[in-house]
């Protein structure tokens, strides 16, 4: 399991849930597994109930189900639908990609830049920060769009994505791969060449939705 860094401010149920949806999202349970809450319970130091509460609201975000006497279980994604939605960013994101550069704000460019870098440039590659932090720049560009109908969309997907990217992602070397190519992207966006960004972005899309077929299928 993933090293838990406690945050000032935080409830516990707040603390059990961030735990736990990262758990999820990093792949650390396989489909189907059941969340024992007495094991939380004594990796985090609190009492049942809040890590129930983190639990109930994981379940409305899909991430788990709750069978009653039975207990709370990981809940599957298909592969089928994993490999729809990176169909589905395909046709959305390289489109929206070629039409912000002009107008897609610079600051926040080089935040994400600068992050990219730093993690490319420490070892080991923290390939938890380097997946979180790619997925900002996807944010951005649909964000600097301007469609709220499309972001209000993709954000019912949200959670799928996530697990998605997570699983496409699959080795260190993916990571990088993927981080070099936000890296593209990025200067492609900076340079308002809203053609380049374009091809860039469905290259990448691409290339993570093969590696997802190829992750699932070694995983089979």
């Amino acid at each position: 399991m993933p090293k838990f860094r406690y945050v000032e401010g935080e409830t516990y149920s707040q603390r059990a849930y961030f735990y736990l949806r990262k758990t999820i999202l990093d792949n650390q349970y396989k489909p189907g597994e059941p969340i024992s809450e007495s094991v939380i319970c004594h990796q985090l130091g609190i009492s049942r109930t809040p890590v129930r509460e983190a639990i109930l609201k994981l379940e409305k975000e899909n991430l788990v189900q709750i069978y009653p006497k039975r207990g709370a279980f990981i809940k599957a994604v298909s592969p089928q639908k994993l490999q729809e939605l990176f169909e589905i960013r395909e046709i959305i994101e390289p489109e929206a990609a070629r039409r912000v550069g002009h107008i897609i704000s610079k600051v926040e460019l080089f935040q994400i830049e600068r992050q990219l870098t730093e993690i490319k440039n420490t070892e080991p590659l923290d390939e938890t920060k380097a997946i979180t932090v790619g997925r900002r720049l996807h944010e951005l560009i649909l964000k600097e769009l301007g469609n709220n109908t499309l972001i209000e969309f993709l954000q019912h997907l949200k959670v799928e994505i996530d697990r998605g990217c997570n699983v496409a992602s699959g080795t260190q070397g993916n990571v990088l791969k993927f981080l070099n190519q936000h890296c593209e992207i990025i200067i492609a966006l900076k340079e308002e060449n809203g053609e380049k960004a374009k091809r860039l972005m469905t290259k990448h899309l691409k290339d993570a939705r093969k590696a997802l077929l190829i992750v699932r299928n070694e995983r089979k």
